[in-house]
């Protein structure tokens, strides 16, 4: 027996043991991920009951995810306030509830690059939303931690000036944060202080250790106290992902303490990553996760660098562990970020936390923490406008990321200027590999019931982006219609993924909102050289657009002949003057590597005679087709003249207006239609001998 204990002691602290089976739980987690998951729910069942996990009420909405047969979410808006009202003062966590609604599918990113939002609800294990028409909240019974899961968010609803931040820092949820306060804290990269982590776990079992010891409790009952302490906690936040991994670790380093193994911090940390991810796969996709694991992973393997520079290191070795995170979810970076931790971390972990904990309380000290709070936010406004050491990264491959790591991996505890060389020339390498490529590309982007295009030179020298999309628009009832963004935001943000800093044309077909109604919102968050208008009168959204443009000093030009790209040259085929916006568009024809494009914009079939009189345009490669496939284009006259092999219809998925229409798809039947709503983006690569097309399928 002895043999045998000591057998395991000494294995315990073998390195590779640890190591090994955390590389088993990733590969278990990938195979798992693999095997595609059935929902247990049908789209004809409109009936539903379950328990509530979590409900955010914003505006006229009403979000809640139910613990059911499978967690469902639903979404719900108030007919009034009154209603709005009486939801607030009944709905409470752990009750049971009935509603009645149709399910949707939520979609995949139909823009490469972007967030997508279907993986990440099928990776909290939701396959469905319901769209709720009604809803029945009864007499309830609460278990225990829900009631007091309860209690502490009504004692933090009765702070009217802090609340939010007190949600934030004991609950962990962000959601009241103020949208446009969150987002400096996350371009300065400090988002992670407001996430429940090692540092509030950590600061949490020093306090109830020291506790237990003034009490005259054993050391060793103080830590098993501690650890279920912190897992009840970790109930409260709902089991987030780095509560969880701080949670586990404290867990073995405690039980590490208690029977004397004398296992490796680090390696406590493996073991824990490797128990987690067994036990829940999906965390492998977590970002929560991986930049909690990685970012903790990466100041405990440096340890040798730390102990030489224990402040700026600190700082540097979270940024660099955690830096091919950041670049392939945000495709930006602040460099400031080092010198901004080295400020934020102690402040938020030192003052701001604890008074917030403290003020919980004792109401009594809410305006004494409200004046540190408000510091934060005004310290971190001015920060986020120093935008000389904000980067945009493209996203960075696979291989490039395992390259990082091994650099990391090995360098960084023998030589940290040389490491810090080689991890700089892999982001090198990333810029330079984004514009190896030395085609043309076309890229139709899903931008619902509107029109964009990017048209990308060799080595993404030269782009164009023709319309900007607008608003969505969806059949009258369609809850989406409800819904407010920025469509636009998803086409900058995938310009950044592919290392495109600017667009040396905005080239807008004509002044409907379906085209240009996002133009503001490109111009102001993204470098344009030259806007280009059709020909004909300005309307009201161009006017806006014009008094944008003279304030930023960008040049826009009207009614135009042609542009360059490259060596090659868009014509403009349509300069005359109609009386309704459509026909005036501008109709677009360019030959990419002898590849012949033509974009129609939504001129009607009195436009496209006059074209064809006008010009020879025979066996057209790739149909932008017009008006998004409306009745009104594309009349067969037309399309047997010009012979598309491919046609691309830009169209929103449920749109109101019934686009495309049947009598188009038939003057069409000849050629390879692809529609933005049902095939997503449809992206056009032009190489000499053959075209590469893709698609982002919802």
């Amino acid at each position: 027996m002895k043999k045998a204990n000591l057998f395991i002691r000494k294995l315990l602290l073998k390195d590779w043991l640890y190591y090994s089976l955390f590389l088993i739980s990733i590969v278990y987690a990938g195979i798992y991920l693999n095997i595609k998951k059935e929902s247990v729910y049908s789209e004809e069942m409109t009936h539903f009951r379950g328990v509530i996990e979590s409900f955010e009420i914003r505006g006229d909405k009403l979000t809640f995810v139910v613990k059911a047969k499978e967690k469902l979410k639903g979404n719900y808006y108030f007919e009034d306030e009154n209603e709005k009202e009486k939801t607030l003062s009944n709905l409470k966590l752990g009750m049971t509830i009935d509603f009645y609604g149709t399910l949707t599918i939520p979609d995949h990113n139909t823009i490469p690059n972007n967030f997508d939002y279907k993986s990440y609800l099928y990776n909290n294990g939701i396959f469905y939303i319901c769209q709720v028409k009604k809803f029945e909240i009864g007499e309830n019974k609460i278990d225990f931690l829900y009631m007091v899961k309860n209690s502490v968010i009504k004692r933090i609803n009765s702070f009217y000036r802090i609340g939010d931040y007190l949600l934030t820092f004991i609950i962990g949820d962000k959601s009241m944060l103020d949208a446009n306060t969150y987002e400096t804290y996350r371009v300065n990269g400090v988002t992670h202080l407001f996430a429940i982590s090692g540092m509030h776990i950590g600061l949490f079992a020093v306090v109830l250790l020291k506790f237990w010891k003034l009490c005259h409790i054993g050391e060793e009952k103080g830590y098993l106290l501690t650890v279920a302490f912190i897992w009840f906690y970790a109930f409260l936040t709902a089991f987030t992902p780095s509560v969880l991994r701080a949670g586990m670790l404290f867990t073995l380093l405690s039980l590490n303490k208690i029977f004397y193994t004398e296992v490796k911090s680090l390696n406590c940390l493996l073991l824990s990553g490797a128990m987690l991810i067994g036990i829940q796969p999906y965390l492998l996709k977590d970002i929560g996760f991986i930049y909690s694991f990685s970012t903790t992973f990466g100041l405990m393997y440096a340890g040798k660098t730390l102990s030489k520079h224990k402040i700026l290191g600190t700082s540097i070795i979270a940024f660099l562990a955690s830096l091919p995170i950041t670049i392939n979810n945000f495709y930006s970076v602040n460099f400031l970020s080092i010198i901004l931790n080295i400020v934020f971390v102690p402040y938020v972990s030192l003052i701001v936390y604890p008074l917030c904990l403290l003020t919980f309380f004792l109401k009594i000290l809410e305006p004494l923490t409200e004046v540190f709070l408000r510091v934060m936010e005004i310290f971190s406004l001015l920060t986020s406008r120093i935008d000389i050491c904000q980067v945009n990264i493209p996203k960075m491959p696979v291989t490039l990321i395992v390259a990082y790591y091994l650099i990391f991996a090995i360098f960084i505890n023998k030589n940290f200027k040389l490491c810090l060389s080689f991890l700089a020339l892999t982001i090198l390498i990333d810029f330079v590999l984004v514009r190896i490529n030395p085609n043309f590309s076309v890229e139709f982007l899903d931008v619902g019931q509107g029109d964009s295009i990017l048209m990308r030179s060799p080595h993404n020298r030269e782009t164009v982006l023709i319309d900007t999309g607008g608003k969505l628009a969806y059949q009258k009832d369609d809850w989406r219609k409800k819904e407010n963004y920025n469509v636009s935001d998803k086409t900058l943000t995938y310009l950044e993924s592919i290392g495109i800093t600017k667009l040396n044309y905005l080239v807008l077909t004509h002044g409907d909102a379906d085209h240009m109604g996002e133009a503001i919102n490109i111009v102001e968050n993204f470098k344009v050289k030259s806007v280009v208008f059709n020909c004909g009168p300005y309307n009201e959204l161009e006017k806006n657009l014009i008094r944008v443009l003279n304030d930023r000093k960008i040049e826009y030009r009207q009614c135009i002949d042609e542009i360059s790209i490259g060596d090659t040259k868009l014509y403009f085929l349509q300069t005359e003057k109609y009386d309704n916006e459509n026909d005036n568009s501008n109709v677009i024809y360019a030959e990419l590597n002898r590849y012949k494009f033509l974009f129609m914009g939504d001129v009607s079939s009195t436009t496209e005679k006059k074209i064809l009189a006008k010009y020879s345009l025979p066996n057209i490669d790739i149909l932008k087709v017009g008006h998004h496939g409306s009745k009104t284009s594309s009349s067969s006259d037309f399309i047997n003249e010009i012979e598309p092999k491919y046609s691309i219809i830009s169209v929103g998925k449920n749109n109101r207006y019934g686009h495309p229409n049947k009598e188009t798809l038939d003057n069409l039947n000849n050629s390879k239609i692809y529609r933005t709503d049902v095939d997503g983006s449809v992206m056009f690569e032009i190489k000499k001998s053959r075209l590469n097309i893709k698609t982002c399928p919802p």
